[in-house]
């Protein structure tokens, strides 16, 4: 049995998955001697269960093969909202550190952010992202926020709270963008620089 979710194209003629799940089962037509596939039914793909009527059109194979695709699509829903979470986790831990520098707050059981910092490194590990070295001599514990991640109104409320560490960050910030620029190539030609003043 085949699982063929419908496409669709978006306004841009993008093709889209669609919300519908058919199930296709193949046949043998003996008259034309040829094999075909037949539509069984179908289900919605947010909501897996199949109409009563469709579920007794089923051989015991092919409720085996539904119940195997399920479980797949329910592995695969529940990874892509693990990965969502990863990708907040930078800024999660960024103001907690940033709650905690400026006195705002504590936390309820600080053993158990203990562990779990544990276990994130253990994990960060085993997924392959290594510790960085250690630079050489006594670590900087403080922490150098990125003000371009900020809404105004965050880096303002920083700026307030904080105004030292805001001011740590604005100059790295900076210094940051002038070593992007004095990455970027020079396209300007020679003939074309302006000759410096006052030469020799």
């Amino acid at each position: 049995m085949q699982f063929r979710q419908k496409t669709h194209r978006d306004k841009d003629g993008n093709i889209r998955q669609g919300q519908t799940v058919q199930l296709m089962r193949y046949t043998y037509d003996a008259e034309n001697k040829r094999g075909r596939q037949v539509m069984i039914g179908s289900f919605k793909v947010d909501d897996p269960r199949l109409p009563p009527e469709v579920e007794a059109l089923l051989t015991p194979q092919e409720k085996a093969e539904f119940a195997e695709w399920k479980r797949a699509q329910h592995q695969a829903v529940a990874r892509e909202k693990l990965a969502a979470v990863l990708d907040t986790l930078d800024d999660v831990m960024t103001r907690s550190c940033m709650a905690l520098d400026v006195g705002a707050g504590m936390f309820k059981d600080p053993a158990r952010i203990w562990d779990l910092i544990d276990a994130l490194e253990r994990s960060m590990t085993r997924a392959g992202h290594e510790r960085p070295p250690r630079p050489r001599g006594r670590p900087a514990y403080k922490v150098i926020y990125d003000l371009s991640a900020m809404t105004d109104d965050e880096a303002e409320d920083y700026k307030a709270l904080d105004p030292e560490g805001y001011e740590e960050s604005l100059k790295h910030s900076i210094e940051e963008e002038k070593q992007k620029l004095a990455s970027l190539p020079d396209f300007i030609p020679p003939e074309k620089k302006k000759a410096p003043q006052g030469g020799v």
